[in-house]
């Protein structure tokens, strides 16, 4: 399973390069940010920045991710609200139909299972749509809700399309689960950094501490930095990482 890491800028050149990328939209207005995504080899996906709480609209989602040469972008979509997402999916069409150069994932979102059996009934008519993406909002269902999610989207619906898992949960050990599973193509996460900057080490506890707001302005100390190399090692030994 591939991982994306997400580091703050002063971390970005110096973590392993995993060749799977989720760029935010909201950053990259940073030029730093913006240089080293446009040059970095790999994957790129680029999100649309609401989990951030900065949704990017249409057209400037469309013209970053051309600066960046991204191969995928995440469509337009609102944290755990169905009926919203289902509005700015279908608002999209029009900017998907006009640069195919690009891929287009659509979002599972809703705050019941029943809503997000309805997203994914409504996703797959959608023959614009290539990939799937399930956030890691889907905790708050359950602990296992993405898990059976992206099983049964490629086991029981059969379905062709790849599964992107968007951030990961507070349940730090659910990558090894998902790549158990062998179902899922790629997570992204900031996870193993954030717990290395709390000196809290993957390989010895299960302990979750939030992203800090200033996340992507922190400077690591040496002794952080080693947390967080031994935590990025851990991390992808558990995503059977390729």
């Amino acid at each position: 399973m591939k991982v994306a890491l997400i580091s703050p800028f002063s971390l970005m050149r110096e973590i392993p390069n995993t060749k799977y990328h989720l760029v935010l939209a909201h950053l990259l207005q940073d030029q730093d940010y913006l240089d080293f995504y446009r040059e970095v080899e790999g994957y790129k996906i680029l999100d649309n920045g609401a989990a951030e709480g900065s949704l990017v609209d249409n057209e400037e989602l469309i013209e970053m991710a051309y600066k960046i040469k991204a191969d995928e972008i995440i469509i337009p979509d609102s944290m755990g609200n169905y009926k919203e997402t289902k509005i700015l999916t279908k608002n999209f069409k029009s900017t998907a139909k006009a640069n195919k150069r690009f891929k287009y994932t659509a979002v599972l979102q809703g705050s019941t299972m029943g809503e997000i059996s309805q997203s994914y009934l409504d996703t797959s008519a959608i023959k614009w749509v290539d990939n799937i993406a399930l956030p890691r909002f889907m905790q708050h269902i359950d602990k296992n809700e993405r898990i059976w999610w992206a099983s049964t989207i490629k086991n029981n619906f059969k379905s062709s399309r790849e599964i992107h898992c968007l951030g990961a949960t507070s349940w730090t050990a659910e990558i090894g689960a998902l790549a158990s599973q062998n179902c899922a193509r790629g997570l992204d996460t900031s996870m193993p950094i954030v717990l290395g900057l709390a000196g809290i080490r993957l390989s010895e506890s299960t302990d979750y501490v939030p992203r800090a707001m200033d996340y992507f302005h922190i400077e690591a100390s040496n002794e952080q930095k080693e947390v967080i190399y031994d935590n990025i090692n851990t991390y992808l030994n558990w995503a059977k990482a390729s």
